[in-house]
């Protein structure tokens, strides 16, 4: 009897193990290996919250997270399908698998309120994305209440779902390749008659409930926005980190992109392209300064490039800068990168925005001359000199004017409108690969990832067109000779579009690793700090000193990638791209909002995210076992009863017979 009350114990011992296990998020390591036996982890991206100065976008889960049933949804559904789903799954929960893109946001609503829809796992199969359909995340007219307010928008982005800007109670995961193998397979075998179903759970809670101000002010959310990354090639003297308080001309691009899953959002067409040429052309008059003196000293201006940063909430990189500098002029800004306060110091007299420009305009019949677009403002006269500047008859690579005469269109999404805010007498030019609507229907979208969007050889002979030009405008009577390093471009584009994670500094005092992600977030992202490393390095001029660290240079110098310093002053910097709305409360510790009328994006706290799965009885099985075990219960008390019986019997027996002896 002692043996069996043992027993017993450890049994139930081993229940509540299991009870507590089942709500084991982060198993120890004595725990791990039966957790794994039982759960499958999985490491999505999520859809997160964010919040602006007047609602709320994105996901979350109810506290405590959220658990369905596996259920698989094809491409080619139908109304069917979907009433089926509704009429089963009226109080029975369920995750609803599919591919993407997610555009339907009809259906998820529908989904939502007349079924138990507890989430949405997006399946990757490697299948090249379609070339039709709404795919883009963004809405029809993107950033244009910051564009120009006072011309009518244009519908640049035909594709766009708007779907970036609508918010669900429920989560949205996007699976990678390998996941999605597994996740399908378990989805489609809960379509058949089976004694188990796999079931998962995601916990992506967000703890921020109301809009900007008010979770500004609660603590639970933080300000989008990393830093935004500059140089100047200063023309002042030999050393040509030397930045004399002469006009600039200014190229700029945006280093951010967005799509529902930001740890997913590469942008490779819609801003990385305008990246690379970025860097590219900073390379070339880098190399050209340094090998043609003459050219480095007659040309009568200081050239800056910027990568800007979160630009995609609210063009809030360039006006983070457009801020800095006005602040800079009327109150000073000595507290700045000494570039930075040249750059405040100086007139902007043009300035050329690079967007997407991946590839050059179709054109019918085709030509063998490659073809990009210039945009410029409607509400100021045009950019004479500098459109002039770009005219090259025999170049093959030539550049149109898209805006017509007349037009009233505002500009497509740039930063020219903040720069011309505070120099409104700069001349300024948007380049793109579309003249009207954008060719790109991935624009804002997971799926703008293709290293095979980029035409290389295009992209680098609009580098060397934009090269000269800047020469041209600042020397009319030259004929410049740039060469433009085509593979170098082909080696970042390599790194920054399909894998993030091994990317190397050379000017770090530590070691940095870059996540997957070029999402601009209050986090860094290890992106910024290898567009910063890459620019200084296409920029900065070499000494003869030696180092391995940039430490070993001295105060403001640069270990440049060929293992020697930089000659003087390091000519990168870089500015917080945050909403010029909010601002840093030291005292507080908190963020105060100073300016109401920005957009104010900012971004949830959260604990975690996790996403597990496991096996789960159907409720037939779980009464056929509920049934069994009382059986078995039934059964086990009646042989124990009659063991006590047999026993109690023999004790008697025993019993009689010592006392019959005595």
């Amino acid at each position: 009897m002692r043996s069996l009350s043992h027993c017993s114990f450890f049994l139930l011992l081993f229940l509540a193990g299991s009870f507590v296990l089942a709500d084991v998020d982060s198993p120890t390591d004595d725990l791990l290996p039966i957790y794994n036996l039982i759960y499958t982890g999985l490491n999505p991206a999520f859809c997160t919250r964010l919040m602006n100065s007047t609602h709320r976008i994105g996901c979350t889960t109810p506290y405590g997270g959220a658990r369905g049933r596996l259920v698989f949804m094809n491409r080619g559904y139908d109304e069917s399908f979907v009433q089926k789903l509704i009429s089963d799954f009226k109080t029975t929960s369920y995750l609803l698998v599919t591919y993407p893109p997610l555009s339907n946001v009809t259906l998820l609503r529908r989904l939502s309120e007349q079924s138990s829809l507890a989430g949405v796992i997006l399946l990757f199969d490697g299948i090249a994305p379609p070339s039709s359909g709404c795919s883009s995340g963004e809405v029809t007219s993107p950033q244009a209440p910051w564009l120009e307010p006072n011309l009518p928008a244009f519908n640049w982005n035909p594709w766009g779902t708007g779907i970036l800007y609508e918010e669900f109670s429920f989560p949205i995961v996007q699976l990678d390749s390998a996941e999605s193998a597994v996740v399908l397979g378990r989805a489609q075998s809960n379509s058949a008659l089976n004694s188990y179903f796999w079931t998962a759970e995601l916990d992506a809670y967000m703890q921020a409930s109301r809009d900007s101000r008010r979770c500004l002010q609660e603590n639970t959310c933080q300000p989008l926005g990393g830093d935004s990354v500059f140089g100047v090639l200063g023309t002042g003297g030999a050393d040509p980190s030397v930045v004399t308080n002469r006009p600039v001309v200014l190229v700029t691009t945006a280093a951010d992109s967005n799509s529902l899953f930001h740890d997913l959002a590469v942008g490779t067409r819609a801003e990385k392209s305008g990246l690379l040429v970025m860097l590219a052309v900073a390379r070339a008059l880098a190399d050209l300064f340094a090998s043609q003196p003459q050219v480095w000293t007659a040309y009568p201006y200081n050239v800056a490039f910027a990568a800007l940063d979160n630009e995609a909430w609210g063009l809030s990189g360039s006006q983070a800068f457009a801020s800095a500098l006005s602040t800079c002029r009327s109150h000073g800004c000595k507290d700045l990168p000494a570039n930075m306060q040249a750059l405040a110091g100086s007139d902007l007299v043009a300035a050329v925005d690079l967007r997407s420009v991946a590839r050059p305009l179709a054109s019918a019949p085709p030509t063998p001359t490659a073809t990009f677009a210039a945009h410029c403002s409607c509400s100021r006269p045009p950019p004479s000199q500098l459109l002039a500047a770009f005219q090259e008859p025999n170049s093959p690579v030539q550049l149109v004017q898209a805006t017509k005469p007349g037009s009233t269109r505002a500009l497509p999404p740039s930063a020219v409108p903040a720069l011309l805010s505070v120099s409104s007498s700069a001349q300024a030019l948007v380049i793109t690969d579309h003249i009207d609507e954008f060719t790109n229907p991935f624009y804002h979208s997971e799926l703008d990832n293709q290293l095979s969007s980029l035409n290389i050889s295009a992209m680098c002979a609009l580098s060397g067109l934009i090269a000269r030009s800047v020469i041209r405008f600042g020397l009319p009577n030259t004929s410049p000779v740039v060469q433009v390093n085509c593979s170098w471009i082909a080696e970042l584009a390599n790194a920054l579009v399909p894998n993030l994670a091994n990317l190397s500094f050379s000017d770090t005092s530590s070691t940095r690793t870059a996540p997957l992600s070029l999402y601009t977030s209050v986090f860094d992202t290890g992106a910024g700090f290898y567009i910063l490393d890459k620019l200084a390095n296409a920029i900065a001029q070499p000494s003869t000193a030696k180092c391995s660290k940039s430490s070993d240079c001295g105060e403001n110098r640069r270990c440049l990638e060929v293992g020697v310093c930089s000659q003087g002053r390091d000519p990168t910097f870089t500015l917080s791209a945050k909403d010029p709305g909010v601002r840093w409360n030291s005292d507080s510790y908190r963020w105060d909002i100073v300016n109401a009328s920005r957009p104010l994006w900012t971004e949830s706290n959260w604990n975690y995210l996790s996403m597990r799965m496991y096996r789960e009885a159907s409720r037939l099985s779980e009464y056929m076992t509920f049934l069994g075990g009382a059986i078995a219960l039934i059964v086990e008390v009646f042989i124990v009863w009659g063991i006590a019986r047999v026993g109690e019997a023999s004790w008697t027996a025993a019993n009689r017979r010592t006392t019959h002896g005595d």
